[in-house]
């Protein structure tokens, strides 16, 4: 135990009266309560709102390499400490109500992460948006003891050592009550000794000390170009960048809170998000702080902020939606101007509700909706409740073609960060939070958030904590799989099987959907690119038993071991280039190839496979499906492994030469140039054509098309994406 954390117990015994996280956070929370009486300063009335988009876009990246040994380890530390510090917060006491002034809050932060002591580190963050987290507080604090995540709840950050020196700052009033803290200089160096750390982590190899040097520091990457902002359907325009060599340095935003100043995670969060927003578009967006005290927002009941919201949705009211989100929670009224910029050109909504079920359950100033709804969009449909995998899905356009959520939504909490995993089927009525705040209802983002992060932990348990530390031996098999055998695969994960295979097998894993697979080998390390199984398939390099860990995204899932790899698979019939064909698992298609015949793919939802007439899969696959040429090197029949992600898919393979000019850039568009790249374009008003150049001006690529289609399927220019994510 450390001196610092041994003077507070003394503190306590001396005041006699212990409390834990209940005292805590009830605490924290009256103080918010009370705070939310008191105005900050006069009422600002909004300016006219203008519509955004509804759809969401997901970026799936299946092919990402699985996560070294030491950083599994590295992440089962995060997930450690963070739930560790619910064990710490129940010893934890209210100090003495945040600190005398911005700089000093600043500082009292930077002495706690000095001392490795959580409660100093909470007792200066923003009350209001603390007091959110006492149900996760308690649920993490009881999944640390359960898991042996940490040898002293206490104690949680034992192992860990963070240093802070020299600490400089600079104060700027952003509004009466509100300060932006710069930090100008100061060094803080991070270390791990893995001897320190609970016994499961003490194998971990250690790393080298990191420090940063806090003057240094640019959030936003240093120089920047004038550049090319371009929206999902490749519209462009030029940006210029009046910021060339403006270093942005790290800042914090600290606000007044009754007597004292508090540091505020989400007005910080949304200072940055405006700063990048001011700098990408070169302009300036005005905010409004404290304009939400006094401001009628919110509902006057929980049903009714739930329906307005929907209603919003539905008739692309954003300014509604906006009012129904709660100041205590997120500034998000008093940055509205931000958001409404941002997103002024997006289209209308498309979402139309056709039923919605609401039953409320009240608990004092908190509220829970349980929602069963459904209805449409104009490229799919929408659930939530009923059962579910917790996912959505959208086209290649950004239409959203199916949204499924229900109970807390736990599978959607992003554990695809360490693993790329779902936690499953949930089923009833999805979960959505609401909050009371000045006698007026809001649907509560942090507290649904939280809800289903709540979900997620309690479902965490010691097979998800071993996979994610690559501790495989610790994971009791479901059960073996033999070369030509299916076996069946519930949602979630890990889901281990195992096999004997001799060196030089060829393997490949034959599934409809799409599944994560890690391939552990005999001696209990994961097999370089043992991903690729169930890709393109792999060559076992020993003999011995194999663990092959699954985890399924959605549905049950069947899964076969292939002896002989992609190249066993007998072929459905074969495909016209240029035709496209629908499928719904996987399937293998032939096409007469000549040597030097260039083709490229397009596929919606699904990935694409090569393989050549002597069986050799391409090292260029990857791009097959993304309208990347490829150049044959033999004449003979090639085969096209066609696997969907989810539901059904379709592509269609072109013969460049044949192809319609342009068609190749596709709704995917060209390849981006990349970092320090730009795309220069021209056009005689019926064609346009377009030079590609990298960082040091060589041309690495250019094309030409017609100037009929229309910005879902043509792209007008491209270049390195710019704009900035809220």
């Amino acid at each position: 135990m450390n001196d610092n954390l041994r003077s507070q117990f003394d503190a306590l015994a001396n005041r006699g009266t212990p409390r834990g996280a209940d005292a805590v956070l009830d605490t924290a929370g009256a103080h918010a309560a009370a705070s939310l009486d008191a105005a900050r300063k006069d009422t600002v009335m909004t300016d006219d709102l203008t519509p955004i988009v509804d759809d969401l876009v997901v970026d799936m990246q299946p092919r990402n390499p699985r996560p070294s040994r030491r950083s599994r380890g590295v992440a089962g530390l995060g997930i450690a400490a963070l739930l560790g510090i619910g064990g710490y917060a129940a010893i934890a006491t209210q100090g003495g109500g945040g600190a005398s002034s911005p700089e000093a809050a600043v500082e009292q932060f930077a002495r706690a992460l000095d001392d490795e002591d959580a409660l100093a580190a909470i007792d200066v963050l923003a009350p209001r948006e603390v007091r959110s987290l006492e149900r996760s507080v308690k649920t993490a604090s009881n999944k640390a003891k359960q898991l042996e995540m940490v040898d002293d709840a206490t104690d949680p950050f034992a192992g860990f050592d963070i240093d802070v020196d020299g600490l400089e700052t600079d104060v700027e009033e952003l509004a009466p009550g509100f300060a932006k803290v710069t930090i100008t200089g100061g060094t803080i160096t991070a270390d791990v000794d893995p001897g320190g750390l609970a016994e499961r982590f003490r194998d971990m190899e250690p790393g080298e000390p990191e420090q940063v040097d806090l003057a240094e520091v640019d959030v936003f990457g240093g120089d920047s170009d004038d550049s090319v902002a371009c929206d999902s359907f490749g519209e462009c325009t030029t940006v210029a960048d009046s910021n060339d060599d403006a270093k942005t340095a790290m800042f914090v935003v600290a606000i007044k809170d009754g007597d004292g100043w508090y540091l505020s995670p989400a007005y910080t969060g949304f200072e940055y998000a405006r700063e990048a927003y001011e700098r990408d578009q070169n302009t300036t967006v005005s905010v409004e702080y404290g304009s939400a005290e006094g401001a009628n927002l919110g509902a006057a009941d929980p049903e009714a902020a739930v329906r307005d919201a929907f209603g919003a949705i539905e008739d692309s009211d954003w300014n509604r939606l906006i009012e129904l989100a709660p100041p205590g929670e997120l500034p998000i009224w008093e940055y509205r101007n931000l958001l409404t910029d941002a997103i002024a050109d997006e289209e209308p909504s498309t979402m139309r509700v056709e039923s919605l079920d609401i039953t409320i359950e009240n608990d004092g100033d908190q509220a829970t909706a349980l929602i069963e709804a459904s209805g449409t969009t104009e490229g799919g449909t929408w659930q939530l409740g009923g059962e579910c995998d917790n996912d959505f899905w959208a086209g290649d356009d950004g239409e959203i073609e199916r949204v499924c959520f229900a109970g807390n939504a736990r599978g959607v909490v992003p554990l695809g960060l360490f693993m790329g995993a779902s936690t499953g089927t949930d089923s009833g009525p999805l979960e959505i939070q609401l909050v009371r705040e000045n006698g007026r209802w809001f649907v509560s983002p942090v507290g649904t958030v939280l809800n289903a992060v709540d979900g997620f932990v309690e479902s965490f348990d010691a097979d998800l904590l071993a996979s994610m530390t690559g501790d495989w031996d610790e994971i009791e098999p479901d059960g073996s799989i033999a070369y030509g055998d299916a076996v069946t695969v519930q949602p979630g994960g890990p889901r281990v099987y195992t096999f004997e295979g001799q060196a030089g097998d060829e393997l490949f894993a034959q599934t409809d959907r799409l599944v994560s697979i890690t391939l552990v080998g005999p001696d209990g390390d994961e097999v370089e690119n043992g991903w690729d199984l169930t890709y393109q398939g792999l060559t076992l390099d020993e003999s011995g038993t194999y663990r092959m860990v699954v985890w399924v995204y959605s549905g049950d899932q069947s899964v076969t071991l292939v002896e002989g790899g992609l190249a066993a698979i007998e072929p459905t019939g074969a495909i016209e280039l240029g035709v496209e064909t629908t499928i719904d698992g996987l399937e293998v298609f032939t096409f007469a190839g000549a040597a030097g015949q260039e083709i490229f793919g397009q596929a919606n939802n699904a990935d694409l496979v090569l393989i050549d007439p002597s069986g050799r899969v391409r090292d260029d696959i990857y791009g097959l499906g993304y309208a990347e040429v490829v150049t044959l090197d033999a004449p003979g029949e090639y085969r096209v492994v066609v696997r969907p992600y989810d539901s059904k898919a379709t592509f269609t393979i072109w013969n460049r030469a044949d192809a319609p000019e342009g068609i190749e850039q596709g709704e995917f568009g060209p390849t981006f140039p990349g970092d320090g790249g730009v795309e220069e374009c021209s056009s005689d008003g019926t064609l346009t054509t377009c030079i590609q150049y990298d960082a040091d001006g060589n041309v690495i690529g250019e094309y030409a098309y017609e100037e009929t289609g229309t910005p879902e399927t043509v792209p007008t220019s491209v270049a390195p994406a710019t704009t900035a994510a809220l």
